[in-house]
């Protein structure tokens, strides 16, 4: 029996310490972002530190993108970059992109700075270096890592793909590779979305692989206030379908190097840092106008929604409208890179925003947004390569990899 993804004591404690600023941060009018001098606050409630930015970070520029990927449907699947189900993408130390493709059971290595093809790794099966359904790949010092959830383990390869060891991971579960992956956040630091045994319950955790071996931390989401429902639920023939609001505020959580964590809601532009207990120990928010949210805005999602009650042929559903917010959320995504810098996607009026903050919650610097399946996979950020996937025509993948700017 497994236990809820949240402790509801700690949820709430980091819910109440990303809330305590919301009122004072926010702002309405003023000079626009891009003109304003950046500007770093610092209070602390109780023992929280609370680090309120205003204005622009400064750019941290990415070079054109070499794009991989056929447009072509009707392709035989004999060419490397003919990808059939991307679930992940990762750039090694040694500049080697890494394309795991799930639906042909291998990963696909190129050179990330031209995109020539220089290897396959793997086939299907469930002997060493075998793969039955990849969700995950990441870099571990020299070597490689393979998340292969039916097959209920992570395998450590070297760059050629010879067989050096495995690690336990939970197996045939029905889960997203967006969450359900590898989180590496140094050379030689990896965690894991796993689960450990406590009292009998199954407690979700983040499995820790370093060097010096393994250990967990408590993986904890903090509660959200929802305004309206986070889906729309329909009855279909005798069972029931549901739309999931793609703008309901979420809760988003990362491992950070040396056993703490970040977790952030949606609906508010900030983040909070954890202890290796769960305990909050530094809010880090964002000072940024809201984005209405414009009748343009909300066509597409309206468009999808309407396109879904379609093919589903139903009518009467709870709520019986797919609510529409008066703001989009002002976070996207979360992540860590491997050099341990923590990444918020923030909203903008004419599309998103990539910021850079350090281990601690300093900030950094910042990088145009750029399209990306949120859907089924995360992008990349590494310390000379950004990656990620897109969908186009046909559902067909496309993986994009950028070098930073100098």
């Amino acid at each position: 029996m497994a236990r809820p993804d949240l402790r509801p004591a700690q949820g709430l404690r980091i819910l109440a310490a990303l809330g305590a600023i919301a009122v004072a941060a926010c702002r309405g009018g003023g000079p626009s972002e891009a003109a304003e001098e950046l500007h770093v606050a610092r209070d602390t409630v109780g023992a929280i530190e609370i680090v309120t930015i205003r204005g622009a970070l400064p750019r941290l520029p990415l070079e054109p993108p070499t794009n991989l990927g056929q447009d072509d449907p009707a392709l035989d699947g004999a060419d490397p970059e003919d990808f059939a189900w991307v679930s992940s993408v990762s750039v090694t130390p040694a500049g080697e992109l890494l394309v795991a493709d799930l639906g042909r059971f291998q990963i696909e290595v190129f050179d990330a700075a031209s995109g020539v093809h220089l290897r396959t790794l793997g086939t299907r099966g469930d002997g060493p270096g075998e793969f039955e359904s990849i969700f995950s790949v990441a870099p571990f010092a020299d070597d490689i890592l393979a998340m292969d959830i039916d097959n209920g383990r992570t395998s450590r390869l070297d760059r050629s793909g010879g067989w050096i060891e495995r690690w336990r991971a939970a197996g045939r579960l029905v889960a997203s590779p967006v969450d359900f992956r590898l989180y590496p956040v140094g050379p030689n630091e990896v965690y894991q979305w796993a689960y450990a045994l406590e009292d009998g319950f199954e407690v979700p955790v983040w499995r820790r692989y370093t060097d010096a071996g393994e250990d967990e931390i408590p993986r904890i989401f903090p509660e959200i206030e929802r305004p309206f429902p986070d889906r729309v639920v329909c009855p279909v023939g005798r069972g029931m379908s549901w739309f999931p609001h793609p703008e309901a505020p979420v809760s988003l959580a990362h491992p950070l190097p040396g056993r703490r964590s970040v977790v952030a809601t949606t609906d508010r532009p900030g983040f909070a840092i954890l202890d290796d207990r769960g305990d909050t120990i530094r809010v880090v928010r964002r000072d940024v106008e809201d984005i209405r949210m414009t009748d343009e805005r909300w066509q597409p999602t309206q468009a999808s929604y309407d396109a879904w009650l379609e093919d589903k042929n139903v009518s009467v559903c709870e709520p019986r409208e797919l609510p529409r917010p008066d703001v989009a959320p002002p976070l996207r995504s979360l992540l860590v890179d491997v050099a341990g810098r923590i990444w918020i996607e923030r909203t903008l009026a004419d599309g998103t925003l990539w910021e850079a903050f350090d281990v601690d919650g300093a900030p950094i610097g910042s990088a145009d947004g750029f399209d990306h399946d949120r859907e089924r996979t995360v992008p990349f950020f590494g310390r000379d390569y950004v990656a990620w996937v897109t969908r186009g025509a046909f559902d067909i993948p496309g993986v994009h990899v950028s070098a930073w700017g100098g």
